[in-house]
């Protein structure tokens, strides 16, 4: 009985069973995330090499995994509902087809209050969310941030980013200390200014100009939370692609080169050679 337990043990660390269940650790696939009878029980949850290119909303009802991982597989997008692992301690999301995060994972503070380890690498980022400070200035608790492998990501370059977490860091706080004053531009008619918005829009921008924490108020309906969760929606909102910098005053028609241009009399960062 001792041997084939430890033959299933090494199958499981090996990734070689293709569905595996117990009371602590989840290996399986998409559809086990709606279908496990015990997922508060559930404190690792593997799902890899499965050809997954949706993770399901279901995924926020492991409230108590401690460890997430998504990896090799083909991941395009993360609902919104990962916000309620806020048990997560390591997250692997490494070898995916994942361009961004969900707009409020970090935004609202204490979400992720004992996560040390997020795996992005080999994804196809381009820009790192700024709400990743909160990991330095509120939280404390990120050790690793791997980002290996994104040859696209260009804010903050990937070169500078491979210095490690404390570059990162520092990179996203110039960016955090200056703001796009036009980011809020948005028009007031249109050509046909007798028509009526949708009710769903006018909700949107209601939450969006209130700053409500929508996640957490129950009158807000699922699908206006995955709207708003969408960063690359959210960014179709906000109008022509014009940027002006409230510190030195230029205009930039490039997100990229707005976050990593230089101010006057700021230091830059150089690559370590």
């Amino acid at each position: 009985m001792g041997a084939v337990k430890s033959r299933l043990l090494q199958l499981i660390d090996r990734g070689e069973m293709g569905t595996y269940r117990s009371r602590h650790h989840l290996i399986s696939d998409a559809a086990s995330l709606s279908t496990c009878q015990h997922p508060l029980e559930v404190i690792k949850l593997t799902i890899t090499k499965t050809e997954l290119t949706t993770v399901p909303d279901t995924i926020g009802r492991f409230v108590n995994v401690t460890k997430l991982d998504l990896s090799n597989n083909l991941i395009e997008f993360i609902p919104w509902s990962i916000v309620c692992l806020k048990q997560l301690e390591a997250l692997n999301l490494s070898q995916n087809k994942l361009k961004q995060l969900p707009a409020t994972m970090f935004r609202l503070q204490g979400l992720f209050p004992r996560l040390m380890i997020i795996d992005l690498s080999y994804n196809l980022f381009e820009r790192l969310p700024t709400e990743l400070l909160v990991f330095e200035t509120k939280l404390k608790t990120l050790k690793i941030l791997n980002v290996e492998g994104n040859v696209g990501l260009v804010s903050p370059p990937l070169e500078l980013c491979l210095q490690g977490i404390e570059t990162i860091y520092a990179l996203l706080r110039k960016r955090q200390n200056r703001t796009n004053e036009w980011a809020r531009w948005k028009p007031y008619y249109k050509d046909n200014f007798t028509c009526l918005k949708p009710l769903i829009e006018i909700c949107i921008e209601t939450i969006i100009d209130s700053k409500i924490d929508y996640l957490s108020a129950t009158s807000v309906p699922p699908i206006i939370k995955k709207f708003l969760t969408s960063a690359e929606k959210y960014q179709e909102m906000l109008g022509p692609n014009v940027m002006k910098c409230s510190a030195c005053k230029r205009y930039f028609t490039e997100e990229s080169v707005f976050d990593n241009h230089v101010c006057f009399q700021e230091k830059r960062i150089q690559p370590s050679r």
